[in-house]
């Protein structure tokens, strides 16, 4: 019988396994965590938007942050945003991610690190150990991968989709990290900037 299943959804933490044999925990994927994500990039983007405005008026970059007067380029970054708030969101631990101590992001990962790892070599990252700050940047840093992003985007959401598609035969399910946020980031992208205090870096908490 075809119709929508009420009270299917998971309701526990449950793995996903992404590219690069990297596998993440995750809290359910209902209503209040999705829009809860969607409104987080609404509010960035509109920050992005008229902190970059102000920045230009004077001749100044934002550095980190792409043009956004281009409107490819604007609903790509909204994508991004999406992922990212999605991610940070439902991620309470990961397996598989490394960082080099050439990275960028290493002093920041990782606090005290083993001589047995060598100059150049890579340590675990241990998202549960690290502060709030830590968490997000590395989590979003994750995201700015494509292949990652899209993936977790597209498993995440799939018992939500899945449910949906059995509910409508004829309603096909999207597929990847762009297609779950697909309207709301083409939405924000032509809302006009609301005032609000502009995040310091490329994703704020």
């Amino acid at each position: 019988m075809e119709g929508y299943c009420v009270g299917e959804l998971p309701t526990g933490l449950r793995a996903l396994d992404l590219p690069n044999k990297v596998r993440v925990t995750v809290i359910p994927c209902d209503t209040v965590v999705y829009e809860a994500a969607r409104a987080k990039m609404q509010r960035l983007l509109a920050d992005f938007q008229r902190q970059q405005a102000e920045a230009m008026a004077v001749g100044v970059a934002l550095d980190g942050v792409p043009d956004l007067s281009d409107p490819d380029i604007r609903n790509g970054f909204a994508q991004y945003l999406f992922v990212v708030a999605l991610a940070q969101a439902a991620i309470v631990e990961w397996s598989g991610v490394v960082v080099r101590r050439a990275a960028a992001l290493a002093s920041t990962l990782v606090q005290d690190w083993p001589e047995e790892a060598g100059k150049d070599g890579a340590v675990p990252v241990v998202l549960s150990v690290l502060p709030e700050d830590a968490r997000a940047a590395a989590i979003a840093a994750m995201m700015r991968d494509p292949a990652m992003a899209d993936s977790f985007a597209s498993l995440y959401t799939r018992p939500y989709r899945d449910l949906v598609t059995e509910g409508n035969a004829s309603a096909p399910a999207p597929h990847g990290s762009m297609a779950t946020g697909a309207n709301t980031a083409s939405v924000a992208a032509t809302k006009a900037p609301a005032p609000a205090t502009a995040p310091v870096g490329a994703v704020a908490p």
